[in-house]
């Protein structure tokens, strides 16, 4: 079975839109800090050269390491009434990413 290309970009550009809403939702959210929102993003931007060329071996850590954001968002949305929209923004799009992630790595077979 082919790999289909529409995961390929789904995944790269979702994984792209999560590392920016990580990043703009700790320097903009009051009393969060700046230097969160680079540590968070970081590893989205790292993964991301790898998840656009289609290398199998970075699908899998990415899809393991959603599971952080997913749970850090989760934790921020409930704990955190002033990030509450930004975090709901996170979890929506870290359980997108991981559905193109693992419909990338599904298909690629």
């Amino acid at each position: 079975m082919s790999p289909n290309p529409g995961w390929q970009r789904a995944a790269g550009a979702l994984s792209a839109s999560l590392a920016a809403v990580m990043a703009a939702w700790h320097w903009l959210v009051p009393g969060a800090s700046w230097i969160i929102g680079v540590i968070t993003a970081a590893p989205l931007l790292i993964a991301l050269p790898g998840l656009v060329s289609g290398r199998r071996y970075t699908y899998q850590w990415v899809s393991l390491a959603l599971a952080v954001y997913a749970g850090y968002a989760v934790t921020e949305a409930v704990a955190n009434p002033a990030a509450r929209i930004w975090a709901s923004v996170a979890v929506l799009l870290a359980c997108l990413t991981f559905i193109a992630v693992v419909g990338r790595i599904r298909y690629s077979r």
